[in-house]
């Protein structure tokens, strides 16, 4: 596998391809993050213009890449974000993007993931299926990554972010003591991952996380309720009627709302 095209395959059986995000992905990118939920939780914003992805994609994600390409990326320094995109499907055009994972460089081998993805994509596991991708590349010896811990914050009340987080083996660390972070982003839940953990659900403490029910795939954003109530409507508009108990999968074009199983 190569560390510019990984490959991830979601519960349903949907392959996901994981590549560098390139120009012509900023109208895609803009696109995506209009979404109400990516600006509250991933910007902490209400306001994102095209100027802000063309920043993203033409400046912030290029330099991890081109230190990947010259031999020279580490996290024992802090540095730039390493950035793939979400891409659902086997091609790896703008029009399959549909969100993003990165690590951003903190020193002395750790790493903090973040992710974002787009409405209709959610509540079919591919950020889960893409996030564990990345966890597991980070902490592969053979790739020039070689993180010794992967740290995860969100903000209170981002459930569907911290489902993600709990299925793929991150372990609960508690609510953010970083002054800084807290003052400018308010305060988060964190959890930590280290090289050998299982990439498996993990026990979390109950402080709300999962009021919407342990079964529940919000995969990233808004979702309807859990895995054992697939027929509600729901505060996002979803509503579904298929049955989490059924052997045969939900049809996706590319991904249709209301099934949460």
């Amino acid at each position: 596998m190569d560390i510019r095209h990984l490959t991830a395959t979601t519960r349903e059986g949907v392959a996901l391809s994981l590549t560098p995000l390139t120009q012509a992905d900023i109208d895609r990118v803009y696109e995506l993050c209009q979404d109400p939920d990516i600006q509250r939780w991933a910007f902490s914003s209400n306001h994102y213009p095209r100027e802000s992805a063309e920043t993203f994609i033409c400046e912030h994600t290029p330099d991890a890449w081109r230190a990947i390409d010259a031999g020279a990326f580490s996290t024992a320094e802090e540095g730039s974000e390493l950035v793939w995109g979400v891409r659902i499907g086997e091609n790896v055009d703008e029009a399959a993007l549909w969100g993003t994972v990165g690590l951003k460089r903190l020193g002395e081998g750790r790493v903090e993931i973040g992710w974002w993805l787009g409405a209709g994509a959610r509540g079919h596991g591919v950020m889960r299926a893409a996030a564990a991708a990345v966890v597991g590349a980070a902490f592969r010896e053979d790739f020039p990554i070689h993180a010794e811990e992967i740290f995860w914050y969100a903000y209170l009340g981002n459930k569907a972010s911290a489902l993600v987080a709990n299925r793929i083996g991150f372990q609960y660390t508690g609510y953010s003591v970083d002054v800084a972070r807290v003052a400018q982003l308010g305060p988060a839940w964190t959890a930590v991952i280290h090289p050998g953990d299982p990439v498996e659900p993990t026990d979390w403490p109950a402080v709300g996380i999962f009021a919407s029910g342990p079964g529940s795939e919000p995969d990233g954003g808004s979702c309807c309720g859990s895995s054992g109530d697939c027929g509600s409507s729901c505060s996002d508009g979803c509503s579904g009627s298929c049955s989490c108990d059924s052997a045969e999968p939900a049809v996706i074009q590319p991904f249709s709302r209301g099934c949460c199983c």
